[in-house]
């Protein structure tokens, strides 16, 4: 029953997370204060975003528009924020797979502590 409830925990964790990502995209791409691509010359846009630019634009290929914001209507954008988001639960459920059902039994006292009762804490 505990690797039951501890994948029902990893798999719920991974939604949420993608859904985070979800959100932080469209955060990205609507509510940054100012653009990430300032200047025609790629240099001084990596020496002003640091590192994850040069990552962004290397390695995950991401798209910007004209002027320099995060292009909202990419799927390859937000899919680099969606994947991650659900990967990492995936990754720390991995991780952490020996001390699963202490897992449980914690997510199921937190749970109970403000009156649910999940199927899987039986």
């Amino acid at each position: 029953m505990a690797t039951f409830g501890y994948l029902v925990l990893v798999l719920t964790g991974s939604a949420l997370g993608g859904l985070v990502g979800g959100a932080a995209h469209w955060w990205r791409a609507n509510a940054t204060p100012y653009p990430e691509r300032l200047f025609e010359e790629e240099r001084w846009n990596a020496a002003l975003n640091g590192a994850d630019y040069v990552y962004e634009r290397d390695i995950v290929k991401a798209e910007w528009d004209e002027a320099g914001w995060w292009e909202y209507y990419s799927l390859r954008n937000l899919l680099y924020h969606v994947l991650w988001g659900a990967a990492f639960p995936l990754m720390v459920g991995a991780w952490f797979w020996s001390e699963r059902a202490a897992a449980v039994a914690r997510a199921c006292g937190a749970v109970g502590a403000i009156g649910w009762k999940p199927l899987f804490c039986g």
